[in-house]
């Protein structure tokens, strides 16, 4: 093997378990969102098709979204 078939294995290796670790961060993000809202009542509603703008692009992604008192939450699914 040579050397620029080793880097390209490793950047493509990195940007794997990159991806790993940010979705377990998110997975654990919103279990600990969940953890301190748990005595609150709120209401939830899975798997809505959210529309999201951002940076002049606009996304059709499914999202969590949790009534709260008075207060609106929008939990990506795929991001």
């Amino acid at each position: 093997m040579n050397e620029s078939q080793l880097f390209i294995g490793g950047i493509i290796l990195i940007f794997i378990f990159g991806n790993i670790f940010v979705y377990f961060l998110n997975k654990n993000k919103q279990k600990r969102f969940f953890d301190f809202i748990r005595d609150r009542e709120y209401t939830l509603v899975r798997n809505v098709e959210a529309e999201i703008e951002g940076y002049s692009k606009i996304s059709y992604r499914k999202a969590d979204i949790v009534f709260l008192d008075d207060e609106i939450f929008i939990l990506t699914i795929n991001k």
